[in-house]
């Protein structure tokens, strides 16, 4: 994901954006856990990844998983 993708998308006024050696962005803000947020994210797909909260991840895990399933049967 680029920097420039999360800067102009921002999830909070009070968010951090780090970079790391790798080149990948953290992302951290205290959001609530919206339809709009779980949008944002599975709008970026395998260019992102939850690390917290851990509700969060199964939430988008399960998702995906029920998209892969749905897939995987047409």
């Amino acid at each position: 994901m680029a920097r420039q993708n999360v800067e102009e998308t921002p999830l909070s006024k009070y968010q951090t954006i780090e970079e790391s050696e790798d080149g990948s962005i953290i992302v951290v803000a205290n959001i609530r856990e919206t339809a709009d947020l779980t949008t944002w994210i599975l709008g970026l797909g395998a260019r992102i990844k939850v690390l917290e909260p851990e509700s969060l991840q199964e939430k988008i895990a399960g998702i995906v998983q029920g998209m892969a399933e749905y897939y995987q049967k047409i």
